[in-house]
Order: structure tokens, then sequence, then C-alpha cells
């Protein structure tokens, strides 16, 4: 199955990063690869902005939780999420 994260970043001073953002998405004991969410050439987790990452090809069809987690590189690497959506794109 593909599934799409979408990440909308708060909008509060501070509230975008420019670290690296990386995910893994589980399911009764299986989990996906870890995966850098990162657009290329674009400026990923701005304040106010929703961001989309695609998780190609999964074994399971269901996500039971997400792990994600950034690093502290660069400036500002602070974060406020404002949500986060999983949508298996099979099923949408």
């Amino acid at each position: 199955m593909d599934f799409e994260i979408s990440v909308k970043t708060g909008d509060k001073r501070g509230a975008g990063t420019s670290a690296n953002v990386s995910a893994i998405l589980h399911c009764n004991g299986e989990s996906s690869k870890e995966t850098k969410l990162d657009n290329l050439f674009c400026n990923d987790f701005e304040r106010g902005q929703t961001d989309v990452f695609k998780f190609g090809k999964q074994q399971f069809e269901t996500v039971t939780s997400l792990e994600l987690w950034r690093d502290d590189s660069g400036i500002g690497s602070n974060w406020y999420i404002d949500t986060i959506t999983v949508k298996n794109l099979s099923t949408a």
C-alpha cells in the first residue's frame, strides 16, 4: 500500500524548523523503513505551512502509529506541529 503523510506546522512565532525530519510508520509489529521527510527544492516545515510526503509500497494496509523526529541541525531547530494526517492512497 502507498501512504501519504501531511504535516501542518503551527502558525505561531518560531513554529517552523530547518532541522532534518524523519518518520517510520508502524502496524502490528511491522514497520516501514526510516524515511527522511524532504521535498526537494522546497522549504519544508515553515510556519503555518502544510507539507505532504509519500511513503511508497508498504506491506500493511493500516497505520497504528507514527514515529516522527527531528535532529537539531540548522538554525531554529525547535518545531511546533499543529496536525499530522496519514492517508492510505490505495483506499482513499
